[in-house]
Parts: C-alpha cells; structure tokens; sequence
C-alpha cells in the first residue's frame, strides 16, 4: 500500500485528526489476521463519538494504511496495515533507545546492528545514546525520557521481579551481550575467594551486583564500590582483591590476568542482550516487533566482532 504525504497531512488538520491518530495507535498494536476491537469497545477508551470513530476508521481506509474486512458476527479482522502510514499518522518519526558505553566489539556490533536494521523505514529516524548502569537505563525507559534500553536478559528479569513497570521485546539470545563471566584476583596464585576480601562490585548494574552476590556467596567479604570499566585497573593497583568481570575485556585487552570461569546459571541470563521498553508504550512494542530483525542485527555484531564491518555508533 502507498500513501501520499499530503493525504495524511489533510486528514490530520480536519477536527478528527485525534481520533484517527488514536485509531492509528489501536491498530498498529494488532497483528494481521487478528480482530480489530468494536466501536462499542473503543468507545469505553477513546472519549471520541461513535460517529467520529467510524469516518476516522473509514479515512484510514480511505489512504490505505489498513485493509479491514467483516465476517458478520465474527467481527472485523484486520487483513494488511501499512506501519509507514500509521506511524505519520500519529506524528511518530523518531524513536530513542539506550544502551551501555560500546566499549566491547560486542556491544559495538549490537549498536550497528540496530542502527542499520532501522535504516529501511524511509520515516522513521532511530536514535541512540549510551549510559553506564542498568539501573540507570531501566529507570530511563520507564520515566518515558527513552523508548526503549538494551540490558542483559538477567538486569531485565531482574528489575522485572522487583516491580519494576518494563518487559521485554527482543532477545538476542545466548552470547549476543558477552561471552561469558569470570571472578579475576590480583593475587596470582590466588583460585578462590576467601573471607576478608576486598570484592569489587559496581552498583549501577543490576547484573553485576547479582553476579557478585552469587560468587561471593557465603563469604564474609568487603564490598568497594567501583565503576566497572575501573575493575582491571583497580586489580592490578592492588585497590581489590577480587572482582566478577566480562571475559570480552580480558581477550581485548589484558592477557595476562588471573581469573577462573565463572557460570551464573544453566539459563545464560547473563550473556543475553535484549530490549526492553515500558508496559505503558505498546506502539513502540510495535515498532520494534515490526522493524528490528534478530538474526540481521546478530550478522552484523558478528561481522563486526569479526573485523569484517566497521562499528557503527
């Protein structure tokens, strides 16, 4: 289906410009195939006339951003919709996300993946910023400043079980955020940690402050609180004894450190990447539903995981 500019734009001028920017939001959080709901239903949540709500849902027949169909008493089904027309209609061009500093070729792929997998809308622009902490991110996303976050699965699970106002959208699967865990020790002979430690642990990350507590475990430890870019650093300065940290770091740009593998769990929570958005946004549920290809945006980290693409961020 095509859709003209101008014909949005006049449509969206005429008094029923809120209800067709509504209906468009209604729509656009249904799948092809599935029952639009009744007017008598949106009724109850629009505030608009059930007149008004017939001429907006005719108009947007009328530009062919959906095709409906009725089937008597089984209601109206909705046959195709056009994601570009919808998206004018309801003013929506641009959507933000954020996701950590992309200081691995991990998270450097993730970034151009989802860069590239949004250049085909011709529309929609995407944005995104980066900030250090999950904590920090999740609460971005459900105070509305961002649409969506890039977290581990295990923040986002996390964060959900506490109450938090999230879900996720898109799991890139195991690996797709790092490849694995480790507890590093300055000591070199040093295989296990014991009580008295100095443990290292970044409390902006809600995956880091888990993993910590599952290595530590029983231990009686000093926790020290630190920035998890600043974990190699305060290691090897002898300011730690110890510290969980990313084996993607350790193969970039240390080689010679003591550390044993760490496993948090059978469920590779912790080395999934995945976005998440607030509850109270379903239209960008949408979007991203429609637009971000997994398996495109896992080809592109790995090519430039790979060195055979260049990071795009």
């Amino acid at each position: 289906m095509t859709v003209q500019d101008h014909e949005i734009q006049s449509l969206m001028l005429k008094k029923m410009g809120k209800a067709i920017s509504f209906l468009a939001g209604e729509i656009l959080t249904i799948n092809a195939g599935s029952r639009i709901p009744t007017f008598s239903q949106l009724l109850e949540t629009s505030g608009f006339s059930r007149g008004t709500l017939q001429n907006a849902m005719q108009s947007l027949e009328d530009i062919q951003a959906i095709s409906l169909v009725k089937k008597g008493h089984m209601g109206t089904y909705l046959v195709e919709k056009n994601t570009d027309a919808l998206l004018r209609c309801l003013g929506i061009s641009y959507i933000s996300g954020i996701m950590p500093i992309p200081y691995t070729k991990k998270y450097e792929g993730l970034t151009t993946g989802l860069l590239n997998t949004f250049s085909n809308p011709d529309n929609l622009a995407v944005e995104i910023v980066y900030m250090r902490g999950s904590e920090k991110r999740i609460a971005s996303v459900e105070k509305g400043r961002y649409d969506f976050a890039i977290t581990s699965r295990l923040s986002a699970l996390v964060a959900i079980n506490r109450g938090s106002s999230i879900e996720i959208v898109c799991d890139f699967g195991p690996g797709s955020w790092l490849s694995s865990h480790a507890v590093f020790f300055h000591d070199k002979n040093t295989r296990e940690i014991q009580d008295g430690m100095r443990v290292g642990v970044d409390r902006s990350s809600i995956d880091h402050v888990e993993l910590t507590k599952k290595a530590v475990g029983d231990h009686q430890v000093q926790f020290v609180n630190l920035n998890y870019n600043q974990i190699m650093k305060m290691i090897d300065e002898n300011q730690i004894d110890v510290a969980v940290w990313n084996v993607d770091n350790l193969m970039e740009h240390q080689s010679d450190a003591n550390y044993v593998p760490f496993k948090y769990s059978e469920s590779s929570d912790d080395s999934s990447a995945v976005i998440l958005i607030s509850r109270a946004n379903p239209v960008i549920k949408s979007i991203l539903n429609e637009f971000v290809d997994v398996n495109f945006v896992l080809e592109q980290q790995q090519q430039v995981i790979e060195g055979r693409r260049y990071p795009n961020f």
